[in-house]
């Protein structure tokens, strides 16, 4: 059974989750809209991700870019309890942290994985801190010291791959962004992007990872998981993100976050 605690603050969803052992497993190839960063305590992992894999040690940090397909997988069967807290950081407020902070332009891509036992004490303290603050200005001064201390120790650059990405994909991804939530044709969206439905679709698999309609599949579990975790009933979070019904988002959340969206809400 795995156990998770969450909260959604401003430009930060907080997660932190507790596996009982048994066997290996792997998540779904997925992508977020958001960075994660994740906290290793005493389980390794390993991440399928830019075409290759990277070994995920025991007490370590991982940060994955925003849009960036991937999937965990265990190395092996869990013999004892593992540990790991999650942050997920809204894009935009990360690059106006960034630009603040260090006067970079660009996305900001931070190294994948580091071992710094004092950047993983850090950020684990902010994280425990961030579950119980209840004051929003600390919670803000907080949630940017995520951001400070990955500029500061975990090493980052620009990224200029994603303006070399197709024109189709990136006005087709920005079009979807802005309406997520509703229903949008293949055809309307290949409009859009000035190309054929058909060229569009594989665009989209060759730089992206899967279709349009998985990514705009996940854009909506990850509205609904802030939801949830905000505390809104689940047939709304369904209603507000665009799913069909409520047992249509139960299917995706369990599929995509790997925990029921009831557990899921009740935890926050």
């Amino acid at each position: 059974m795995t156990c998770v605690t969450v909260k959604k603050i401003e430009h930060v969803l907080l997660e932190y989750y507790r596996y009982e052992p048994g066997p290996a497993g792997t998540s779904e190839r997925h992508a977020h809209p958001e960075y994660q960063i994740s906290l290793s305590f005493d389980f390794p992992g390993v991440y399928q991700y830019r075409g290759g894999s990277i070994a995920v040690p025991v007490q370590s940090v991982t940060v994955l870019h925003p849009g960036e397909p991937h999937a965990a997988s265990d190395p092996g069967p869990r013999e004892q309890h593992a540990h790991f807290a999650m942050l997920y950081l809204d894009e935009t407020w990360v690059r106006r942290v960034a630009t603040e902070r260090k006067r970079v332009r660009g996305s900001v891509v931070f190294t994948p994985v580091s071992c710094k036992s004092d950047l993983l004490a850090e950020l684990a303290g902010i994280h425990h801190r961030l579950m119980h603050e209840t004051q929003r200005l600390a919670q803000d001064v907080l949630a940017q010291r995520v951001v400070h201390a990955l500029l500061e120790r975990q090493g980052f650059e620009t990224d200029e791959r994603l303006a070399d990405d197709p024109r189709a994909v990136r006005i087709a991804r920005e079009y979807l962004h802005r309406h997520a939530f509703e229903e949008v044709s293949l055809d309307r969206l290949a409009f859009i992007a000035g190309v054929s439905a058909f060229h569009l679709t594989r665009l989209f698999v060759r730089h992206i990872g899967f279709p349009p309609h998985r990514y705009q599949l996940q854009l909506r579990v990850a509205r609904a998981r802030e939801l949830l975790a905000l505390g809104v009933p689940i047939g709304e979070a369904a209603l507000q993100t665009g799913f069909a019904d409520q047992s249509h988002l139960n299917r995706q959340f369990k599929r995509y976050v790997g925990v029921p969206p009831g557990r899921y809400r009740r935890a926050s």
